[in-house]
This record gives structure tokens, C-alpha cells and sequence, in this order.
């Protein structure tokens, strides 16, 4: 009868036990769970992330793009500009030149008397 007792004791001391190890489980797994959920958070934020890194490099890439283009716009704009007010004062020149060799030779046949 001591035996049946003490296995009584022994069992009650295993279920005891073996509700520990399940409340344990219980408590492991649910925060197995929720360190997975985090995870998933955490997957899905970087990525976002990263998502959104990849558009503001082609965004980038696309203004640097177009900065260039419009640089080279101004840059022959500029050199055309400069070859006309070049070639505006150089023509501006040569008449004014004209002008003067005009007006000396009216003025030298001017002095001379007419006949």
C-alpha cells in the first residue's frame, strides 16, 4: 500500500510537472509567434524601404539625366548666342568702319571744287 501511495505522489508529482512544461510550451510558442510576427514587420518595412530606395535612385538618375541634357541645351544655346553677338559686332564693326572711309572720301571729294 506504500508503493501505491508513493506512485500516487510520483503521478501527481508528473502531472504537476507536465503542466509546467505545457504552460512553458504554451508561453514559448507564443512568443515564438509573436517574434515571427515581428519579423514579418520587420521583412515587410525593409522592403518597403528598399522599394522605395530603388525608385528615389531612378528618380535621381532620371533628374541627373536631364540636369546633363539641359546643360547641354544651355551650353549650345550659349555658343550660339555668342557666335551671333560675335558675328552683331563684328558686322556692327565693318559698317561702322564703311561709314568712316564713306565720309572721308565725301569729305576729300567735297573739298575738291566740282567742274
Amino acid at each position: 500500500m506504500a508503493k501505491n501511495n508513493r506512485l500516487k505522489e510520483e503521478l501527481q508529482t508528473l502531472h504537476i510537472e507536465r503542466a509546467r512544461f505545457q504552460h512553458l510550451r504554451n508561453r514559448l510558442n507564443k512568443e515564438l509567434q509573436d517574434v515571427r510576427k515581428s519579423i514579418g514587420q520587420i521583412i515587410n518595412r525593409s522592403t518597403a524601404a528598399y522599394d522605395g530606395r530603388v525608385e528615389a535612385q531612378a528618380k535621381m538618375n532620371t533628374m541627373k539625366a536631364k540636369a546633363e541634357k539641359d546643360r547641354a541645351h544651355y551650353n549650345a544655346e550659349m555658343k550660339e548666342l555668342e557666335r551671333i553677338f560675335s558675328h552683331e559686332f563684328s558686322t556692327k564693326d565693318f559698317m561702322s568702319i564703311k561709314s568712316r572711309k564713306i565720309a572721308e572720301k565725301d569729305d576729300d571729294h567735297g573739298a575738291t571744287p566740282r567742274q
